[in-house]
């Protein structure tokens, strides 16, 4: 993979799993599965009128080398702010994985 001093930022990827609660009804949980070099790539950033709310949007590239394990499933931990995974860019052929991730905060 090329240029990866640019991999400076430290990003934690957190599988999903199934918990029951204490009236033993399936939640959504997350753990840390991988803490990892990236690339933080800004693309873009919103704001949207939802239901009279005012909402933010950050879409945004994490470049990181090829992770098989990685799932659109997993989100990304990055400075205390979860992003929900969109799509995976595998690039084997360079030996990198891009992740698109969306934050809605």
């Amino acid at each position: 993979m090329r240029n990866v001093g640019r991999l400076d930022e430290r990003i934690e990827i957190k599988s999903r799993s199934m918990t029951e609660n204490d009236f033993g009804e399936p939640i959504d949980s997350f753990s840390t599965t991988n803490t990892i070099s990236a690339q933080v790539i800004v693309k873009s950033g919103t704001e949207k009128d939802s239901d009279n709310k005012e909402v933010n949007i950050r879409n945004i590239r994490f470049r990181i080398r090829y992770l098989s394990t990685i799932s659109e499933t997993d989100q990304i931990s990055y400075r205390g702010k979860t992003y929900d995974i969109e799509f995976l860019e595998d690039n084997r052929r360079h030996g990198q994985t891009i992740i698109h991730a969306k934050e809605v905060a």
